[in-house]
C-alpha cells in the first residue's frame, strides 16, 4: 500500500510540475498607457515612441511580424498611432485594406477611451493565473517546460493571439464578472496554451516544404483545436451539439467544412488545384475564418474515440492530427455520420507521412 501511494504521489508531482512552475504574469501597462495618451490635451512623438517601446509592444511586433508578416512591424504601428494622435503632422494612407482597418480601429479606441478604463477595473479583480493554467495544461504533454506566460493587454490587433512572444489582449467588451469567468478566462487559458505549445513546434520540414499551403492548413486545425479544448468552452460546445434543437445545425455546418475541405484536397491532389484553394477554404477572403470550430470539432471526435491521452500526443504533429480524425470519425460511425476525408485524399495524406 505504501508503495502504491508513493507511485501516486510521484506521478501526480511529474504531472502538475511544469502546471505549479508556471506562472502568469497580467501586464496592463500598454493598455493603460494609450488610455492616458487619449486624456492628455497633448500628445507628442516622444508619447507614442515611450509606449510603443514598451516590452508589451516590442514583443507584440515580433508576434506580428512573425505571424502576419514583414509589413506589421514597429514602424507601421509609430505611423498609425501618430496619425491617429497627431493628425496635423502625420497622415497615414494605408497600404492595404488591413493597414486601414487597423488605424479605424485604433481611432475608435481613442475617441471612447472609458471603454478601456471600464474592462480594467471590471476585469482586474477576477484575474485568476491558477485557473488559466489549469485550463492551459489539461491539453498539454507531461513534457512540457515551466514558464511564465506574460498576458499583456494592448491596443492594435483586436480581439487576442498567443504564440512564444507571449499573449496579446485586445478586446475591451467585458463588462460584468460572469463574462470575466465565462469567457475571458477560458479566452485567456486558449490564448496560453498557443505560448506553451510553441515548444512542441517540431516542424516536419519535408512537409511543410513540399506542402507549404497544406502545412499551414492541418497546423491552424492542429493549434486552434486544442487552444479550443484548452479553453474549456468546448464543455458548453458538448452540450450544445448534444441538443436536439442545435446539433443538426452543427454537424451540418462542420460536415460542409469538412466536405470542402476534402473537395478541394482532391482536387490538389490531381493537381486541379494550389495550395492557395486550402488556405482559402479555411480562411475565406474577406471573411470569417473557419478554422477555430473546424479544428475544435476535430479533436473533440479524436478525443471521444481514442481518449484525452491519445489526442495529446498529437501536439506539434498538423498531419498525424488531421489523419488521426479520420480514423475517430470513421470508428465513430454514427447515423449523423461524423464527416471523413475519401480513400483517395487520406492515401496521399499517408504517403505524405511516409
Amino acid at each position: 500500500m505504501k508503495t502504491l501511494l508513493t507511485l501516486t504521489l510521484l506521478l501526480y508531482t511529474i504531472t502538475t510540475y511544469s502546471q505549479q512552475k508556471s506562472n502568469v504574469n497580467f501586464d496592463f501597462s500598454g493598455a493603460e498607457q494609450f488610455y492616458n495618451l487619449c486624456k492628455k490635451e497633448v500628445v507628442t512623438e516622444s508619447d507614442i515612441e515611450n509606449m510603443l517601446a514598451q516590452e508589451c509592444y516590442k514583443n507584440m511586433f515580433g508576434y506580428l511580424v512573425n505571424n502576419w508578416g514583414k509589413d506589421y512591424n514597429q514602424t507601421l504601428y509609430d505611423n498609425i498611432f501618430k496619425s491617429c494622435f497627431i493628425p496635423n503632422k502625420h497622415t497615414l494612407k494605408p497600404e492595404n485594406s488591413s493597414h486601414k482597418w487597423i488605424l479605424n480601429y485604433v481611432t475608435k479606441l481613442k475617441n471612447n477611451p472609458d471603454k478601456i478604463k471600464s474592462y480594467i477595473e471590471t476585469i482586474k479583480p477576477h484575474l485568476n493565473g491558477k485557473e488559466v493554467l489549469e485550463r492551459a495544461f489539461r491539453y498539454l504533454p507531461e513534457t512540457t517546460k515551466n514558464d511564465t506566460v506574460n498576458v499583456y493587454f494592448v491596443i492594435g490587433v483586436n480581439q487576442g493571439c498567443g504564440s512564444k512572444h507571449g499573449v496579446f489582449i485586445d478586446n475591451y467588451r467585458t463588462t460584468n464578472e460572469y463574462k470575466v469567468k465565462k469567457y475571458t478566462l477560458p479566452w485567456i487559458a486558449h490564448e496560453s496554451h498557443h505560448f506553451y505549445r510553441a515548444q512542441f513546434n517540431q516542424t516536419d520540414t519535408p512537409f511543410m516544404n513540399n506542402h507549404p499551403e497544406l502545412f499551414q492548413a492541418f497546423y491552424w486545425l492542429e493549434t486552434e483545436g486544442f487552444a479550443e479544448m484548452a479553453g474549456n468552452i468546448h464543455e458548453d460546445l458538448i452540450g450544445y451539439i448534444n441538443s436536439e434543437k442545435n446539433k443538426n445545425q452543427i454537424y451540418r455546418d462542420f460536415s460542409k467544412n469538412i466536405n470542402n475541405l476534402n473537395k478541394v484536397l482532391n482536387s490538389y491532389f490531381n493537381s486541379k488545384s494550389s495550395g492557395k484553394d486550402i488556405i482559402n477554404v479555411l480562411s475565406p477572403p474577406n471573411s470569417r475564418n473557419i478554422y477555430h470550430e473546424t479544428g475544435h470539432l476535430m479533436a473533440y471526435y479524436i478525443q471521444e474515440a481514442f481518449g484525452k491521452d491519445i489526442l495529446v500526443k498529437q501536439i506539434g504533429k498538423p498531419l498525424e492530427f488531421v489523419l488521426l480524425y479520420n480514423k475517430a470519425a470513421t470508428k465513430l460511425n454514427r447515423p449523423d455520420k461524423v464527416p471523413t476525408f475519401n480513400n483517395f485524399v487520406s492515401e496521399n495524406l499517408i504517403n505524405i507521412k511516409m
